[in-house]
Order: structure tokens, then sequence, then C-alpha cells
């Protein structure tokens, strides 16, 4: 939205998970990438979940780094935009009649299965009793041989 001017999502910048460093070299500057960066590897206070509580600021210092100057309306509906709620929401209402079969074959809601909360335990609003039994015996036989340990709840 800040490349574009747009408050509408035209498409992503460039994956720095998809691309050859040649290309990631010879784009114009200043370069803006996506990533699809481990939890371990995000900043502290998008870990303890801090990331959201100055989404604006941030924002703000990205357009100063693209070079971009915009009035604080536009950057405040880029902010709202960003929201987790809100692209959430977008996604539910820009699905295109054509999708529609194939997003009932992956999920019983009007949504795809791209944004998830997140949340410990939020498994058990999406699992049924035997999906989790099934789970449960997959998870014991694959991970016998490891001392990794996770919260499901």
């Amino acid at each position: 939205m800040l490349r574009t001017g747009k408050t509408t999502y035209i498409g992503s910048p460039h994956f720095l998970d998809y691309n050859d460093v040649d290309i990631l070299d010879n784009l114009p500057s200043p370069r803006l990438f996506a990533s699809h960066m481990t939890f371990d590897r995000l900043p502290r206070q998008a870990r303890e979940g801090k990331g959201e509580t100055d989404l604006f600021a941030n924002v703000t210092k990205m357009a100063s780094f693209l070079g971009v100057t915009y009035d604080k309306p536009f950057l405040e509906e880029v902010t709202d935009r960003c929201t987790f709620k809100t692209m959430v929401k977008t996604i539910i209402d820009e699905i295109k009649p054509q999708d529609q079969e194939y997003i009932h074959k992956v999920s019983k809601e009007k949504k795809l299965p791209i944004f998830r909360k997140g949340e410990v335990g939020d498994w058990k609003n999406h699992f049924t009793v035997a999906q989790n039994e099934a789970f449960d015996r997959i998870y014991k036989e694959r991970m016998r041989n490891t001392d990794c340990k996770f919260r499901f709840e």
C-alpha cells in the first residue's frame, strides 16, 4: 500500500525466501522485502505480542524508509488494513465466486485457512475428538526419539 499509494492490496513485495540473491540485488533501492521468518527470528517485541501495540509508528517508519509522504488519514487507513482482524475480514469479503468450491473443501467456514490467531489450545476449536486422537497417535510415533516439548494447552 505504501508502494502504490492505494489502500487496497495489490501484491506482496519480493520474498527473501523465494528469490535468488541476484534478483534481489538488482531491485531498485529502497527495497522492501517480505519473509516467512520463523517465530524465534522475530524481534522480541513481536514475540511478546507487542508488535501490533504501535503499528501506526511502524507504518510511518516504513513510509519514511521508502521515501514516500502521505497524510495521516492515509497512514491510519493503511495501519487499519494491516491489523489481524481486518486482514481476516478482507480475505472473507474478497473471496471470488470461482474459489468457493475449493475453499469449502479446505474449510467448513467461508474463509481460507490463511490467517490464524496462533493461540495455544485453539486446536480445540477446529479438531474433532477423532482428529485429535489420530493426531496424538501420529505425534507420539513420530516424536518418540526427540526431547522436544510443545505446549498444546
